[in-house]
């Protein structure tokens, strides 16, 4: 999914918001040693995944969002069996 960009809003302590044009993409809350992020991007939200660590929860969500399916020019993709995947 490409987003073209994305802001970080803080509301209040331990209460973050990760926007888009489009509205809230994940929600960030908690405090040290216990951080939930819960991914909006689909409804129903999946549950909340667990973090122990504020960067770790920050890390994930800038990963999804910045992810990209990029092959360099000139070389040949490698593409996986679907069976060998979680997905």
């Amino acid at each position: 999914m490409a987003v073209p960009f994305f802001t970080v809003v803080r509301r209040n302590f331990g209460h973050w918001d990760f926007c888009n044009d489009n509205g809230r993409m994940f929600r960030l809350r908690g405090g040290p040693g216990r951080w939930r992020v819960s991914d909006e991007r689909t409804l129903p939200c999946p549950p909340w995944l667990m973090f122990r660590d504020q960067g770790a929860a920050i890390a994930w969500i800038t990963a999804e969002l910045m992810w990209e399916p990029l092959t360099v020019d000139g070389q040949t993709a490698h593409v996986m069996e679907a069976w060998n995947t979680n997905g």
